[in-house]
């Protein structure tokens, strides 16, 4: 037979709340996490496509149609007379 004090306890243990809590907090930070790296990925996909459309070969015919002209040529593609 079972006894009153059996009958009234139908949880086989007791909950802990802390345990429970930590590991809500555990699985929203997890969570958050993956969402930034998921933005991180994007922003640096962007980026690269941006440099790669902003980025072209340099015009190596035009360099030398302004060393033909008698000047220097400058990383910023000007004509430097001496």
């Amino acid at each position: 037979m079972i006894s009153g004090a059996q009958k009234g306890n139908a949880m086989a243990f007791k909950p802990n709340y802390r345990l429970q809590r930590a590991d809500r907090s555990r699985a929203a930070l997890a969570r958050s996490e993956e969402k930034q790296r998921k933005k991180d990925e994007k922003a640096a996909q962007r980026r690269a496509e941006r440099t790669a459309t902003v980025e072209t070969p340099p015009d190596d015919d035009k360099a030398d149609d302004d060393k033909a002209q008698g000047g220097e040529v400058d990383d910023c593609r000007r004509i430097q007379r001496s």
